[in-house]
């Protein structure tokens, strides 16, 4: 449960892709030495979960709420926050990123931009518009919000402690669910599975699972369960959901197809197969396989799908299953 509790659901966010951590997770030589001896610096409040108006100032491409440049005193705060959010990173990181703080700093004829989301795990470092490196963070927004707040700077209203409140509690429900729904042959499995992994080690799931599920239709169907407990995006998710869609995809399209199409499927069985075969990763490493599913299917998928509110997952099924 400690390992699951560090991965936690954030929301979908389609604006910046996310490339993988480096796995030493320390600044590049010349990105410490600008934080070391900076020059202008300047602090950001960003706004991720909002779509820039033509009006709006952004930054990176996200909603900049407002900006302030720092004096001396400020300057070296807000860097030794943005320092310790990197040296005390716990490991953990989640499919997203959605910074709410950034800071601008210039040294010399070199400005770097960085960009932070405490409730991803994530760090950013820019060079113009270049990606320098992605790093795991951990920390608290409360400095560098308070420093916003004393040059009356708004914040995010997705960052307040009622929100991360709700969003923890949530996450805590879907980690319930979605051990519950485990086949019980993973569950011994599931920690070291996670353990040091941004994804699971899926060797000793597979032997277990094939050795209580003998029967590769019968394995479907408990993965398709399992692939359909989880918080409920297809896109966005905890990354430790991604083990069931790998799971799936070791076996043949056809036998996903036939087992499918069992009759009287579970409601999380049905969302398991929609997702699977609705979700990016099926598209894009099997994507002439969607026309093999027969209309009969589709229909039944689409039916079950447009159920949900959630307009990225219907854009999706429509996309896979309505023609």
């Amino acid at each position: 449960m400690k390992v699951l509790a560090a991965l936690l659901f954030v929301f979908v966010c389609l604006v910046v892709p996310s490339p993988a951590a480096s796995t030493d997770n320390v600044l590049p030589a010349e990105v410490a030495q600008a934080l070391r001896a900076p020059g202008e610096v300047v602090l950001y409040s960003l706004e991720p979960w909002e779509q820039p108006a033509a009006s709006d100032e952004t930054f990176h491409r996200f909603k900049v709420l407002g900006h302030t440049t720092l004096d001396r005193t400020q300057a070296t705060t807000a860097i030794g926050e943005f320092q310790s959010a990197v040296a005390g990173w716990d490991g953990s990181i989640a499919m997203c990123f959605d910074p709410r703080q950034a800071l601008r700093v210039t040294a010399g004829d070199r400005t770097y931009d960085l960009l932070l989301c405490y409730s991803c795990h994530q760090l950013y470092v820019y060079q113009g518009n270049k990606l320098v490196v992605s790093l795991g963070a951990a920390g608290s927004a409360k400095v560098l919000n308070g420093l916003l707040n004393a040059s009356k700077i708004p914040v995010s209203k997705t960052d307040s402690e009622e929100d991360r409140a709700a969003r923890q509690k949530r996450a805590e429900a879907s980690q319930a669910r979605w051990l519950d729904a485990m086949p019980k042959s993973l569950r011994p499995l599931w920690n070291s599975a996670l353990r040091n992994e941004l994804s699971p080690d899926l060797k000793p799931l597979r032997a277990a699972l094939a050795e209580e599920f003998p029967d590769p239709r019968q394995r479907i169907l408990a993965l398709f369960s399992w692939y359909g407990s989880g918080d409920g995006p297809w896109s966005g998710f905890p990354a430790y959901e991604s083990a069931a869609e790998e799971l799936l995809l070791d076996l043949p399209t056809l036998d996903l197809i036939a087992a499918a199409q069992t009759d009287n499927l579970t409601e999380s069985q049905l969302e398991g197969a929609a997702r699977l075969f609705g979700g990016w990763s099926f598209s894009k490493r099997r994507p002439d396989d969607r026309r093999t599913l027969p209309a009969s299917l589709k229909k039944k998928l689409l039916v079950h799908s447009i159920k949900s509110t959630d307009e990225d997952k219907l854009g999706r099924a429509k996309n896979a299953f309505a023609q």
